[in-house]
């Protein structure tokens, strides 16, 4: 039976997470529902369904979660087709066919009442695209004290901010996500950023929060990501002293169809200018010369998109100098509040120094005059 064109890369996703060691459960299967037709994953952690496949069952099945599933070297354009033996579960991709062993003794856990108390979050977030981007882009590079310690705080109030930070005497940094739209209670919350990156790199642009404890829930319609926050008393606050990083406005970029308000919405640098009048015009020559239409409406044409497209690049390249300066900002910072911290103690473990010598003088001139 040949399945939706969407199964074979949702199997990848869905293997990804699993656990490939698990204990009580059967967390390194993969749950195939054929009456529901979903397709559900978890590690204990996080969870990844999707729905609205038809399976030629009724019942569910547990598959493993090998690492060729969903692999582009199978990828063929004649889709995907699925059967099922008593004891194996068979995929035809294209020329490849895969054998998988049905797990009949494992047990898979029961996730309906996370998944609903996830639902029912009435604070949600919808990131714009550009906004996606920025975050993905900026998580992996925000502070931490050591690649174990993952943890950032999603805060909306009206306004959707994230927060990180890896000490008390280094300030905090702070990305606004000044596009993005916020509906619902406000709400601050602890997670793993780990499980955020991922669910941007999977398309999600909408998330729903519930409460601190509660898992977060990225959906988009078939598909649902639910991972579990880390401890609110982790929750990172406001702080006046914090690097401050909002994303780039993506008003002017839209408004790049026009090159008068581009020159008053951009400041581009002179290699930009150069690259512009050297690579821009060579491409336009090209397009040209491919597709034989004369110098006029479709060079201006051309050249207006070369244009737009170096400043799109220029915009991109803003936004990330932006970051790389904010971040230099904050490593700069570092040492100097690290040798203050260095100086208080050292000024401490002095006094106390000082008050014992004074104390031990003291006894000396005690037992000096009783002698």
């Amino acid at each position: 039976m040949a399945v939706d064109s969407a199964f074979w890369q949702t199997l990848r996703d869905a293997a990804e997470s699993t656990d490939p060691n698990p204990t009580r459960f059967a967390l390194n299967d993969i749950q195939l529902c054929g009456e529901s037709g979903l397709v559900i994953a978890t590690d204990g952690r996080q969870i990844f369904r999707h729905g609205g496949f038809q399976f030629p069952w009724s019942e569910d099945v547990l598959i493993p979660a090998p690492a060729v599933l969903g692999s582009t070297e199978l990828a063929d354009d004649g889709g995907v087709e699925i059967g099922k033996t008593e004891r194996s579960l068979a995929l035809r991709i294209g020329k490849w066919t895969l054998a998988l062993t049905i797990d009949r003794e494992g047990r898979f856990p029961n996730m309906e009442e996370i998944i609903a108390r996830a639902e029912s979050g009435n604070s949600v977030l919808r990131l714009t695209p550009g906004d996606a981007e920025f975050l993905a882009t900026a998580l992996p590079r925000l502070p931490r004290e050591d690649p174990t310690c993952c943890g950032v705080t999603a805060d909306l109030n009206g306004r959707a901010f994230v927060r990180a930070e890896c000490a008390s005497n280094v300030p905090v940094t702070e990305l606004e996500l000044a596009n993005s739209t916020v509906a619902g209670e406000p709400i601050r919350v602890a997670m793993d950023r780990r499980y955020l990156v991922r669910a941007l790199k999977l398309g999600f642009r909408e998330f729903r929060l519930t409460t601190p404890e509660v898992p977060v829930l990225a959906a988009d319609g078939r598909r649902e990501y639910i991972w579990a926050p880390l401890s609110p008393a982790g929750a990172v606050g406001t702080a006046d002293n914090a690097i401050k990083i909002a994303s780039p406005s993506e008003g002017a970029a839209r408004s790049a169809s026009s090159t008068t308000p581009i020159r008053r919405q951009f400041t581009m640098s002179e290699s930009i200018t150069t690259a512009l009048s050297a690579d821009g015009a060579a491409a336009i020559s090209a397009e040209l010369v491919a597709t034989g239409n004369p110098a006029g409406s479709d060079a201006r044409g051309a050249a207006t998109k070369v244009r737009n497209t170096t400043i799109r690049k220029s915009s991109r390249s803003s936004s990330a100098t932006t970051l790389d300066q904010a971040i230099a900002l904050r490593d700069s910072l570092r040492r100097p509040a690290s040798q203050a911290g260095d100086l208080v103690r050292a000024m401490k473990r002095q006094r106390r120094e000082a008050s014992l010598l004074r104390s031990t003088l003291v006894s000396l001139k005690q037992l000096h005059a009783a002698g």
